[in-house]
């Protein structure tokens, strides 16, 4: 996860433009890696594996999972999630 969030730092610092199509690969690769240790029967990584979902693309699949998550505490997280789904936005975003 470490590995996911310091690719994300160069988006949320705006340092995109460093990113050289080596890092781009190997991210893509480390986050479907990430997406099998995930365990769905835990709300947290149900909600972790919907953003990484997100964050390729595959947002009908991120939809469905965020449809599972019934935790109240998870609500404004999951709404938001939702929000970019709906804008097809993949890229990382700010949530508070």
């Amino acid at each position: 996860m470490n590995i996911w969030w310091s690719f994300n730092d160069y988006f949320r610092e705006g340092h995109e433009n460093e990113t050289m199509p080596d890092m781009k690969n190997l991210h893509t690769g480390n986050i479907i890696l990430l997406l099998t240790l995930l365990n769905e029967s835990d709300e947290n990584d149900l909600l972790m594996k919907a953003e990484v979902l997100r964050n390729l693309g595959r947002f009908e699949e991120s939809k469905l999972l965020l449809d599972k998550v019934k935790d109240p505490d998870l609500t404004i997280v999951k709404e938001k999630y939702l929000a970019e789904i709906k804008n097809k936005n993949s890229r990382v975003f700010r949530l508070f």
